[in-house]
């Protein structure tokens, strides 16, 4: 599938809400004869959410999204998902206690006899003070697991199951059967994930297509962020099951910087 700049902002317009009724009218008859069109629109949809998550957006397009395109509850489970899949993937952060560099200071002067009583009774007092709370969290957890469970309402659904599928570097060889992925029934999303050589410091972002051997594209971000986990980083695009059928599929990796050349990964789906 070629996508044509003019046809993707059309979609993105439509989607925003900002599409003149006559257009909206014309664009809905085609998305119902033109499956390739209709994979078009979720591609853009996915971008959108992508966009409204991790930025940049202006406040005209910030405003469509609020107030039209996230409208639909299937699209805020997307959002939703996003959003736990970007905290999920957020490296922790490791604290650092830089209160025994400023103990010297603290206590310049002062005995270590008069240290070592004010150290006993801060301990002593604050011993109490967490049996204390300790004893009232445990009442409070006790109370909750006697209640009976409360419903809401406006309940966030389920999350949706992720199968990944992970991509290695392209070459001209027929992959083996152990080599091969095949994408379960049950699976709502397939997280697609492209390992990257630069080690711990990659670029800030990343343009990635992801098509088949005939040029059927499933997937284009043009700002991905990478992930990064130990002395690597990867990237991870989410994919629409549907859209994977059986076949070998490519990505084309390129840094978002000048004269960067582009990497090639395969997976072949079965």
């Amino acid at each position: 599938m070629k996508i044509d700049p003019a046809t993707e902002k059309q979609i993105r317009e439509f989607l925003l809400g900002r599409l003149p009724p006559q257009q909206c009218e014309e664009l809905e008859e085609q998305l119902l004869a033109n499956d390739e069109l209709e994979d078009l629109v979720r591609l853009v949809e996915d971008e959108i959410i992508d966009q409204y998550v991790d930025g940049p957006l202006n406040h005209r397009d910030r405003k469509a999204i609020e107030d039209h395109f996230l409208l639909p509850p299937a699209r805020q489970s997307k959002l939703a998902f996003a959003q736990m899949l970007r905290i999920r993937l957020r490296p922790k952060p490791i604290a650092l206690d830089h209160g025994y560099g400023r103990l010297p200071v603290l206590f310049a002067g002062t005995s270590a006899a008069w240290i070592l009583a004010g150290a006993i009774s801060m301990i002593s007092v604050g011993s109490g003070v967490y049996v204390a709370v300790v004893r009232k969290d445990n009442q409070a957890q006790t109370k909750k697991l006697q209640a009976p469970p409360v419903l809401a309402s406006n309940a966030v659904p389920a999350l949706p199951t992720i199968q990944i599928v992970e991509f290695v570097v392209g070459d001209l060889k027929s992959a083996s059967p152990s080599e091969t992925v095949e994408i379960a029934k049950a699976t709502d999303l397939v997280a697609a994930h492209i390992p990257l050589f630069d080690g711990p410091s990659p670029e800030k972002s990343y343009t990635v297509k992801i098509q088949n051997e005939e040029g059927r594209q499933i997937a284009f971000k043009p700002d991905l962020k990478p992930n990064i986990e130990g002395d690597g980083s990867e990237l991870i695009v989410i994919i629409d099951p549907k859209l994977m059928s059986p076949g070998r599929w490519t990505a084309l990796v390129t840094a978002n910087r000048k004269g960067a050349p582009t990497a090639k990964f395969d997976c072949t789906v079965r």
